[in-house]
């Protein structure tokens, strides 16, 4: 809820005991002080308990300081309480982060800087990495041609740069980079070219397809991959979308393919498929993949809605559907019903099913 300058949020879940997982209670609470026009800070907690198996804990503290409209700086801190047992044992047990924005009419630049610790432990939530420091950079620039403005709206080519560097001084872990230049047309499509250098340092061996035993060996591995991409006016009764790349890919080459068609009837029902086609060519084998999505939505009105998803992936052969009702039954508050099935495309087996149902409820004081 919120009083005053402040926001406050609880939430407490209590897991019971099934099987040989032991029961576990978890709670989060979160506190945000709003600070001048437009600025704020923040605190919060994380607390995980076990049955008879320890703990985890995080606390932190957040910053958000916005200068306008065109200038915002954040930063925040975190840090993790677990027993000795359920984390490495050398590294950093803190997270933290600071970063930056400028976003003005023509040109716009974006930064920031990660340090996540080895022994950073939050089992509540999910860090991609650990033990890693994180620097990121973009600039781009808007322009709006005066000479072709009868066929284009803007265009906006920009760089970026996102790279990993491990603590444990084992150097550059990876660095991925894009320089892209898009182009929005007055029709509302939209058109994009660019060049993706990757860098990926690889200290153990990883499996890329299963089926056919393809893996990426140890090693430095730098590729480029090179894409071009067209999208027509989403907002048309049909449309399209398009992307083509080619490239390297680790030690070997990838081709990669998207096209999908889109049906908005009217303002109730709108649908989408999508086909994505990779070659991949390695030193360990080949293989093409398939990743067929198919999206169906329907609103009865601006209060209940259906939507589906129905995917098929050909590296597994396996068929995945998810089926979401909601229903607003007052404002903020809403009720869910979720089915989701996983199937195998050989046997006709069923691999999972779940129906989940959820309610939220908004009180008011």
């Amino acid at each position: 809820g919120r009083q005053g300058v402040y926001s406050i949020g609880i939430l407490n879940i209590q897991q019971r005991s099934v099987g040989a997982v032991a029961a576990a209670n978890f709670t989060a609470l979160r506190v945000r002080r709003d600070l001048f026009a437009n600025s704020d800070i923040g605190a919060v907690l994380l607390n995980k308990e076990v049955d008879g198996s320890g703990f985890n804990r995080v606390v932190g503290l957040d910053a958000n300081f916005r200068f306008g409209p065109l200038v915002s700086l954040n930063a925040y801190g975190a840090k993790s309480f677990s027993p000795d047992s359920r984390v490495p044992p050398d590294g950093r047990a803190y997270s933290m982060r600071a970063g930056g924005r400028y976003d003005g009419r023509t040109w716009q630049f974006n930064g920031r800087y990660d340090t996540i610790g080895a022994r950073f432990n939050d089992e509540m939530g999910f860090v991609p990495r650990l033990g890693v420091d994180n620097a990121f950079m973009f600039a781009g620039r808007r322009f709006r041609p005066i000479k072709v403005s009868r066929w284009i709206r803007e265009t906006r080519p920009h760089w970026q740069v996102d790279a990993f560097v491990r603590q444990d001084g084992g150097g550059l872990e990876s660095r991925y980079q894009d320089f892209h230049w898009p182009i929005t047309f007055q029709d509302g499509s939209n058109m994009e070219a660019g060049v993706n250098p990757n860098v990926e340092v690889v200290r153990s061996p990883f499996t890329i397809n299963a089926s056919r035993g393809v893996r990426v060996n140890p090693g430095r591995y730098e590729f480029n991959e090179y894409f071009i991409f067209w999208n027509t006016n989403a907002a048309a009764r049909v449309s399209f979308n398009n992307r083509y790349s080619i490239g390297e890919f680790y030690d070997g080459y990838r081709r990669s393919y998207t096209f999908g068609p889109s049906v908005r009837l009217n303002e109730h029902f709108n649908a989408s498929v999508n086909l994505q086609i990779n070659d991949i060519a390695l030193s360990t084998g080949s293989f093409v993949s398939k990743l067929l999505t198919t999206r169906v939505n329907y609103n009865f009105n601006t209060m209940m809605f259906v939507n589906a998803l129905v995917q098929y992936n050909s590296d597994n052969r396996q068929w995945t559907s998810n089926l979401r009702f909601n229903l607003i039954h007052r404002p903020l508050s809403d009720f869910f019903l979720v089915y989701n099935e996983g199937r195998d495309e050989r046997t006709g087996q069923m691999l999972s099913r779940a129906v989940i149902a959820k309610m939220t409820y908004l009180v008011a004081f």
